[in-house]
Parts: C-alpha cells; structure tokens; sequence
C-alpha cells in the first residue's frame, strides 16, 4: 500500500514555471502535507536548529532575497538570519540559522502542482536536496530531504508587512533593457557554436593561439568556433575556447569598443552573465567587471569581438556542436532524437535509447554505433541517466516545446531496475495525443 501511494503521489506532479513572490513581503512557509510552519522559535544564535510548528509568530515569517543565477536566501524576520545547511550534503540533515550565508545558504524554488493545489519545493544548491520537516509531528525538526512528500510548502502572505507592493520577481539575475528575466539554459560539457543573430558568423580564433590574441567572427565551421561554458555560479560564466584551451574575457579593459581577448589566466573580467534576449533569438553576455556586453564592430568577415554599451550586435544564438535541425526559440539549436550519431558519450558511459511514457514506464534500448556495432547496455542500480539535449521528431498533440523537452539536461538515478526500471524522483510531466512513449538519446553512466 505504501508502495502504490508513493507512485501516486509521484504521478500526480506537474512542474510549471519558477515561483513568482511579492518583494518585500514576508511569508509564512506552511508544509503541505502537514501545515506545519517553519520557525527559529525567537532564537537569535548563529546555528540554531529550526523547527516546524502548528503556531507560529514573528520567528515564522520569511522573506526570499534574489542572490541571481535562480537561487535566493530566506531570511527570517526576527533573528534577520538565514536559512542554511552549513555545507553539509547528507539526507537528513538539520537546517539552521546563519548570519554568515555562504552557498550552503542559497535555494531554488520551483512552483508545484499537486492533487490540484499549487505549492512550492525549495531546493539547495550544494546538497541538491530539499526542505521538508523531519516528521509530522509538532516542532519537529526541519531538515534536507530526498523528494517525499513533506518536501512540499505553501506561502501564507503576511497582512501586516510594511512596504508591501503589487510587484513580483522571478528568482534569477534579472538585467535591464533588451534582456528577459527568463535564465539561461546552457548545459554543461556541452561545445556550442556563438553565431551573430545579425550577421550570421560565428565567433572564433581565427587562427590565433596565444594568450591576449583577438577574436574576430567568420562564416566558416572551425574547431576554433567553438566554446564551452563553465558554470561559476550566480549565473556566471567562464567561456573556454575549445582549441585553444583559452576564456574569452575583457581583459582589464573598460573602455565601449575594446578588444575582447583570450586569456589563459581568468580572473573576474572573464566572468560572463549569460541571459536570453528579450526577443527570445538568442543570449546576451554581460561582463562581471564592467557591466558591459560583447558584441562585434562589424558584420563583414573577420570583424572583431569589442565590449559594448548598448545592445548592438549583442545577441548571440547558441548552436550545439554536431546540431542539426531548426533554431527553437530559446536561442539554442539542438539535435533530433532520431540521429542518435549526433551524440557521444560526455560522462564516461554509454549511449542508449529511453523509450519514455511515465516516470515508472522507461525502456532502455541499446543502439548501433557510427561503425555499425551494437554496445549492450544494460543498466544497474545505483547507476544515472542523462538526458541529452536535444528535439523530439515527433510533436503531434504534446504538451511541451518539442524543440526543447523539459526533461532534457537532467540527470537521474537508477534506484531499481526490476520487475521495471524506477528512477529516484518524478519526471517533469509530457503526453502527447495518443498517449504513446517518446523517445530520448540518454547516456548511461
């Protein structure tokens, strides 16, 4: 019986969009499966442990703090301390209070849909585990968890916030004119190619390999057009060259128009903010140091890449290499599912096939490499499947951007493979009009 409500429970999730807040506002965080509400219990010490409690007052209101990259802090009104795990990533950890917030401090909140009512699960960065109470029982602990039922929270607006306003954010680093607030969505270990949405050319070395040479942009397809993105956090980049091993950077100019160079030695005027464009073509990148985009002087062949002011040759889409198929409107070009040659292995593993219908109906199904030969795959507990970016052929009657799955880039862990395949949380929720299974190119590692 437990077994068959923790698939129901499972099932009935449909993931939307980010958590919309009022600023300034204070909430309460009542759980959904218990309406316990998290509280300090008036207590004003750095690492007290919180606790979720039946009643509560001042000590149970919570504001959400936009810290950018899609994370906050949750402060608390009475101790104006934070939310925090300390570092440490174990399940059922407590969660206490810092005056010192660092990453163990930072969360994302997603908007849930479950049994009808909408709700929120917050999740921390380093542990990647969830908030959620230790039991269901008054004052119980608050801690970190795998994804269960108690990991779901419902905001109680507070009627007596000052400087209450209409105004909502949506937790990411938001930039001001021609950039949406929407984040980027640029995978990891992942080459793309950065071509003009004006002239078409992409950005490249060109040929050069020293440390401060120059880029400029051409129509032509080299292995030195193509970049990786690092993640450093807060929504910030490092942009590494694939040939030459170097990071495109400003450095240490601040001037409108300089040079844009490759450097070996990245520091912060290698730190790229990556946003979608508002017209939603392709992405802008923001330098940390000089707040400046990078954009290029020309169009003509071999232009060179400058730092500029104004959004003026600014926006770049982003094209995976090995891509085929059409631009989808995130700005990204991905591969069809169907051309399982497309994609090579980029955690060590093996290239399957996940015929997908729910998040307990998977098939994994081994595939022919480029020589012919068939690679066995057979998947083991404890093992994770990622899902490749990439488009689905078939878009007859979905629910979902066929050019972007919401599924793909995420990993999952195998936690049973018999009598069927399970994985150790929820996928987001696709179907399409016949009801039949999609098919994904994933990497077993």
């Amino acid at each position: 019986m437990k077994h068959l409500l923790t698939i129901l429970f499972s099932l009935s999730l449909i993931f939307a969009t980010q958590a919309q807040f009022r600023v300034n506002t204070w909430y309460k965080l009542t759980n959904k499966n218990n309406n316990l509400s998290i509280a300090n219990n008036g207590q004003k010490n750095k690492g007290a442990i919180m606790n979720a409690k039946r009643k509560v007052g001042q000590g149970g209101l919570w504001k959400f703090i936009n810290m950018g990259g899609g994370f906050v802090r949750i402060q608390n009104k009475n101790s104006k301390m934070y939310l925090a795990n300390f570092g440490n990533r174990s399940n059922g950890a407590k969660i206490k209070q810092t005056n010192t917030p660092g990453s163990g401090a930072l969360w994302k909140i997603r908007d849930v849909t479950n049994g009808g009512v909408r709700c929120i699960t917050i999740q921390n960065k380093i542990s990647k585990m969830y908030l959620a109470t230790a039991s269901s029982s008054d004052r119980t602990s608050v801690i970190q968890s795998s994804y269960n039922s108690r990991c779901l929270w419902r905001l109680v607006g507070n009627n007596s916030t000052t400087n209450n306003t209409n105004t909502t954010t949506t937790y990411n680093n938001s930039s001001n004119n021609n950039s949406s607030s929407s984040s980027a969505n640029i995978q990891p270990n992942t080459w793309y190619r950065m071509k003009s949405s004006i002239s078409k050319k992409y950005i490249a070395a060109n040929g050069r390999r020293n440390h401060g040479d120059v880029m400029s942009i051409t129509k032509q397809n080299r292995e030195d057009a193509h970049w990786k993105f690092i993640n450093m956090g807060s929504g910030y980049y490092r942009i590494q060259n694939k040939k030459t091993k170097y990071y495109l950077s400003a450095h240490g100019q601040r001037n409108n128009n300089a040079l844009m160079k490759m450097v070996g030695n990245p520091g912060i005027d290698a730190l790229w903010y990556a946003q979608k464009s508002k017209d939603g073509r392709g992405y802008t990148f923001r330098n940390k140091q000089t707040g400046m985009l990078f954009g290029t002087l020309g169009t003509y062949e071999g232009a060179t890449i400058v730092q500029k002011r104004a959004y003026d040759k600014t926006t770049w889409i982003l094209e995976v290499e090995g891509a085929s198929g059409s631009s989808s409107n995130t700005g990204v070009r991905y591969p069809h599912s169907d051309n399982v040659n497309a994609f090579s292995p980029k955690r060590g593993g093996q290239i399957a096939r996940a015929m997908v219908r729910y998040t307990d109906q998977i098939f994994i199904r081994s595939v022919k490499d480029r020589n012919g030969r068939t690679n066995v795959v057979r998947p083991r507990v404890g093992q994770k499947i990622y899902f490749f970016p990439q488009q689905v052929s078939s878009s007859q009657g979905i629910n979902f951007d066929p050019k972007k799955p919401p599924v793909c880039g995420q990993v999952y862990r195998i936690v049973a493979t018999s009598p069927q395949l399970k994985l150790d949380r929820p996928m987001p929720h696709m179907r399409n009009r016949n009801n039949s299974h999609f098919s994904y190119v994933v990497e077993i590692y």
